[in-house]
């Protein structure tokens, strides 16, 4: 027996080495799985998707135009990859091994620029990534001063302002329909179709949120809207549910007392958890959040947010049945902004089929674009009359 637990033993120190050693060895040959980048008018971002959190530090410059980060525990072997980007802000990115186990990413710009570097942990279908965001400032300062452009618009041609938001964009899809059509995509081209007729309409100047297909966390676009000088905000959506066979439109405004019901409250917070999908530091300030919410203005706001709601229901009836008849309530982040009305439509669900295929008709788009701008329209008296009425 003393013999026969002997060899228990020493079997099971060999087991418990090995399994050290092979552990040791996963940790320390982590592996890139994939690597995407958007473009943005003043920044570029790319993801790293990782199949675990390696550690990392900025290198030294050498190069005013060249950033380098080095990457421990990465296996590339003998692999040097290079991934052309030629926008704005970058003109390639390089990896190269550094060492047994580890890469150095090299990012050449086309001019200076400042960058984040963070990593995040798995979210639903996303995997460990590490993400960089390379800004140029200069290009940044270019968009505020174009916003700012509204302050004439606003003041010598009396016009209205009026902040189209696509939703989520670049790493956040958001809904995807069963023929795959993805909504990010759907909403963007919504909303320019929409901004095309506003701006035809002589009286009413529209702007987005986003341009392209490229990432924007809730609240940057809240800011975008609020340096437009925005008089409304409007945010596009397609609505998403397990349940295919859901349908219809609908609209939602801000809620300070809790959501009207559970369906209202689901879709806020999946309609919140874009800026985990999309990708945002961690250390991301949070803390002006409270303060908006006790402002006395918001309630003002919500009311008003409630009136444009409606309108854009009766307006959208005759386009595509509504899920809902009334706006629903719910604390959404993009609808935050304090003294500017704003709602959120769910144009249709696009993960039900029929309204998949109709989402991806150009008569329908066109159908919904003027169908806003109509409610808008009607809208507008009302912020007058209420100006007046505070003496403004």
């Amino acid at each position: 027996m003393n013999r026969i637990a002997q060899i228990k033993i020493l079997l099971l120190s060999f087991l418990l080495l090995t399994a050290g050693f092979i552990s040791e060895r996963t940790e320390a040959a982590f592996k890139i799985l994939d690597i995407r980048h958007w473009s943005a008018p003043d920044h570029t971002r790319l993801v790293f998707d990782l199949n675990g959190l390696p550690k990392f530090e900025a290198l030294p410059e050498s190069d005013p135009l060249v950033l380098k980060l080095k990457v421990e525990g990465i296996d590339l072997g003998r692999q040097v990859r290079e991934i052309f980007i030629k926008d704005n802000i970058m003109q390639k990115v390089r990896i190269c091994p550094w060492g047994k186990e580890g890469a150095e990413i090299s990012f050449y710009l086309v001019k200076q620029a400042r960058w984040k570097v963070f990593t995040l942990r798995p979210y639903q279908d996303k995997p460990f990534r590490l993400v960089v965001d390379i800004s140029r400032p200069d290009l940044e300062n270019k968009e505020k001063e174009e916003r700012r452009v509204t302050l004439e618009l606003k003041t010598e041609k009396k016009k209205r302002i009026v902040v189209i938001d696509p939703g989520h964009g670049g790493e956040d899809p958001g809904a995807i329909g069963p023929k795959g059509t993805r909504e990010k995509d759907i909403v963007l081209k919504l909303a320019q179709k929409t901004q095309n007729i506003i701006d035809g309409s002589g009286e009413l100047k529209a702007f987005l949120t986003r341009r392209g297909d490229y990432f924007l966390p809730l609240k940057e676009r809240i800011k975008i809207a609020q340096e437009y000088g925005a008089d409304l905000f409007l945010s596009l959506h397609t609505n998403g549910n397990p349940k295919r066979f859901t349908r219809g439109t609908s609209v939602y405004c801000l809620s300070l007392k809790g959501a009207s019901d559970t369906a209202a409250q689901l879709l806020a917070q999946k309609e919140n958890a874009s800026d985990m999908v999309g990708g945002i530091s961690l250390v991301a300030e949070q803390k002006d959040l409270n303060s908006i919410l006790l402002d006395l203005e918001q309630t003002h706001t919500i009311n008003e947010s409630l009136l444009l709601g409606g309108l854009m229901l009766s307006e959208l009836k005759s386009v595509n049945q509504l899920q809902f008849t009334k706006p629903l309530q719910a604390g959404f982040a993009v609808l935050k902004a304090p003294s500017t009305p704003s709602v959120l439509l769910e144009t249709a669900h696009i993960t039900h089929p029929i309204e998949e295929k109709l989402l991806q008709k150009e008569e329908f788009q066109d159908a919904l674009a003027k169908a806003i701008f109509t409610a808008v329209k009607n809208f507008i008296p009302r912020l007058a009359a209420k100006e007046q009425g505070s003496g403004g």
